[in-house]
């Protein structure tokens, strides 16, 4: 699946000439599918390991793919992509 989703800044502006992504949340593994679900309800690395009984390391890595696959650079960015898609 494919969603489209405006570059915001930090505030959740979108900024001026900013341009649309695609992102396709498909090619996420169900593990990787968990931990953004986690990720975009406000959740700490910490506490996602906590929650699915990992190394914080391990939620790092995923972290880290998740960002690779979607092409963003932060957490936040991911997280966008994920309430666009299941809202």
């Amino acid at each position: 699946m494919h969603i489209i989703l405006t570059a915001h800044d930090r505030d959740g502006q979108n900024r001026a000439g900013s341009v649309d992504m695609v992102a396709d949340i498909s090619g996420l593994t169900r593990r990787e599918q968990d931990i953004l679900r986690l990720i975009a309800d406000g959740r700490t690395n910490q506490e996602i390991a906590g929650q699915l009984v990992v190394s914080v390391n391990t939620v790092q890595t995923h972290v880290a793919h998740i960002l690779q696959k979607l092409g963003v650079r932060s957490r936040h960015q991911a997280a966008d992509i994920w309430v666009q898609r299941n809202h």
